[in-house]
């Protein structure tokens, strides 16, 4: 629900859940509490406590300059044209789930 309040009118974020491994935390907390992987989306923010959306012509300098300050980079998404929200989605056998699934917040 974070993302989409970063992002300007006519702009959806769609995000892969395959582009990073799943926390151990957070596969905990979904096994242990039976959480299905879209509500892990919502509730949780997929275990992602830092997203920063840039520019095509500058995405290369921000994952350097933060490479360099010691920080591991996961590009998990993009944004495209659309109505403003972020779509979040992962394959079966992802993160428990039983089936494809995907969920989409909205601002």
């Amino acid at each position: 629900e974070n993302i989409p309040r970063i992002l300007p009118e006519g702009a959806e974020a769609r995000i892969d859940v395959e582009r990073w491994p799943q926390p151990p935390l957070m596969a905990f907390l979904q096994k242990e509490g039976a959480i299905a992987s879209a509500e892990m989306a919502r509730t949780f923010n997929c275990g992602r406590g830092l997203v920063i959306a840039a520019d095509l012509n500058q995405y290369h300098e921000v994952i350097a300059r933060l490479t360099e300050a010691g920080e591991t980079v996961h590009i998990i998404g993009k944004i495209w044209p659309g109505e403003r929200g972020c779509m979040v989605q992962g394959p079966r056998g992802l993160w428990s789930a039983r089936e494809d699934w995907e969920v989409t917040h909205r601002a």
